[in-house]
């Protein structure tokens, strides 16, 4: 765990001093701004994760940081208003929109 940890700060560190705009490519030979990419890790890692712990019978979780972001990534900067209006734990809404848990008709019906 403490391994973890500190590979954790390392990347932390690293990329909060990369310019803006930074290019990186990823294994596949793609050119991708690295804000994208790290993105990309953060749903990896929620969506993967919840496929995780129901395979091992776990109650899923996610943290708070990453749950904000994958909200913003799906409802943009007013994404605090969508969520309130869906009604959904974090945990939900990303079962959901991942197609790991049933939308229901109703949820899909347009709103006034």
């Amino acid at each position: 765990m403490q391994y973890l940890a500190e590979t954790a700060t390392t990347v932390n560190t690293v990329c909060r001093s990369e310019r803006a705009g930074r290019i990186v490519q990823t294994r596949h030979g793609d050119a991708m701004l690295l804000t994208d990419f790290l993105t990309t890790r953060v749903v990896e890692l929620a969506v993967h994760g919840l496929d995780v712990a129901d395979a091992l019978g776990m109650q899923p979780w996610l943290t708070a940081p990453a749950a904000h972001h994958l909200q913003g990534l799906l409802f943009g900067t007013d994404w605090q208003s969508a969520v309130s209006t869906l009604g959904w734990d974090p945990v939900t809404l990303l079962r959901k929109a991942g197609g790991r848990a049933p939308v229901t008709p109703e949820e899909t019906a347009p709103r006034p």
